[in-house]
Formats: C-alpha cells, structure tokens, sequence
C-alpha cells in the first residue's frame, strides 16, 4: 500500500507485547464477561494483536505504550498521546480492511493497523475525528452495524508525524 509504513516487531518487542497482554487479560480471565464478537479468538490473542497494533504505531511515533491495566477497560477512550493529541488505534486482520468502530470515537485521532508478513506490523493510515465523522459509512460485517471508513480515504501516518512534529518545535 502505497501510503503505509511497516513497523517491525523485534522478539524483544513481542516479549514486552505477551507480558502486557497477559497482564491486562489474566486478572479478569473469570471475574469480567468478554464483550468480543470474534468468534474465532480468545480474549488474549485479542489483546495480543490490539497490542501489536498499538506497539507498532508508538514505536513509529516514538512514544510509550499505556502500562496500566483496568479491571473493566480502559478508563481513558484512547490508546496513546502523542505531541498532546490522543490516539485510538485499531486493528483489522482483512489486510484490505477497513478502520471501523461501534460508534464515533472520542480521541482525537484514529489509526488503523493491519498485520504485515513476517510479524511486522502494517500502520495503514489515519483519520481526525471529524474526518472520520464526515466520511464513514454504515457497514455490516456480520456481527451488527459499525461506522467504517475504508483504508483508501486514510491519510499517510507521515502526515501525523510530520504535523505533530511541526508543533513541537
């Protein structure tokens, strides 16, 4: 994709992913009902690849991932910070996929992120909120209706940074 950045994972890097992903997913393995639709992956190989996802996008950036863990989700509605905007960032497994969510987000930016070959990770792109407000559609995929916008109406990762960079300097 000619847009994209691939963001590779080093074994110490999918080390850092297990631990935390374990660490958000044992303690309520029993105590919380699961709210996935995904009836093909656990809990844990859920938060394995949203944190993938996320580790992938902080390294690009350059920030550091949220370390705490909440018994009943997050307590913020975003997954980073960045240069002072937050940052939700979502996983899609279709590599063609498109970035979806239940309804609108409240952080201020939106990236998508889809697995690359050999571990890597692939940030596909990103939209603002309003953007994503003023260009998603309904879309069915089979588990209830979500907004979605499709990856070609993404902008370049590079934009972010190169914005964001812009600013704080």
């Amino acid at each position: 994709m000619p847009n994209s950045v691939t963001v590779e994972l080093t074994s110490e890097d999918l080390a850092r992913i297990e631990t935390l992903a374990h660490g958000r997913n044992d303690p309520k393995e029993g105590k919380v009902a699961t709210r996935r639709v995904d009836g093909k992956r656990g809990d844990l190989e859920l938060n394995l690849l949203g944190l993938r996802g996320e580790f992938a996008v902080s390294k690009y950036l350059g920030v550091s991932l949220n370390y705490e863990i909440h018994m009943r989700g997050r307590k913020n509605r975003y997954d980073l910070i960045y240069a002072g905007e937050t940052i939700e960032v979502k996983v899609n497994t279709f590599e063609g996929g498109d970035l979806y969510f239940n309804s609108y987000f409240d952080a201020d930016y939106a990236v998508l992120v889809v697995p690359a070959p050999a571990g890597a990770m692939r940030i596909a792109g990103y939209a603002s909120r309003e953007e994503f407000h003023d260009l998603s559609r309904i879309r069915d995929y089979g588990h209830g209706k979500r907004l979605a916008m499709a990856q070609w109406q993404l902008r370049p990762i590079e934009e972010l940074k190169a914005m964001a960079q812009g600013r704080m300097f």
